[in-house]
């Protein structure tokens, strides 16, 4: 019998907080905290060399295929499909208008690229 959807949900949340717990031991074996999403980039920051370091790296690794193997499960394979052939992430937690203005973003880019390939003007000659 195939493993249960959930299960599957779960092993895979534990994958993630296997590797964010790795992480964070690399980091305090190091001495730096991981960097801040909210700070800038500063490569003179002793923080950024946590990110290259080698058990780092691969735990990263393991944690963004474990991350997206979960959205992948997640979600309908229609929302995947769509998504991953307009190009457009869409965001689906209390923020309906990131997805919204992505998608009036896409249909005007669109547009402007419709009448740019059959030369048809988009406003009036002055």
């Amino acid at each position: 019998m195939p493993p249960n959807g959930i299960a599957t949900l779960k092993r895979l949340a534990q994958l993630i907080n296997d590797a964010v717990d790795a992480v964070d031991t690399r980091s305090k074996e190091m001495g730096h905290p991981y960097p801040n999403l909210d700070e800038p980039f500063n490569p003179g920051n002793p923080a950024e060399a946590v990110t290259i370091d080698p058990v780092v790296v691969q735990n990263i690794r393991m944690l963004v295929a474990a991350a997206d193997h979960l959205i992948a499960a997640a979600r309908t394979p229609q929302m995947t499909v769509t998504e991953l052939s307009f190009g457009v992430r869409f965001v689906y937690y209390d923020s309906w208008i990131i997805s919204l203005s992505s998608w009036l973003y896409l249909c005007s880019f669109i547009s402007t690229q419709f009448c740019r390939l059959f030369s048809l003007r988009t406003s009036p000659r002055l």
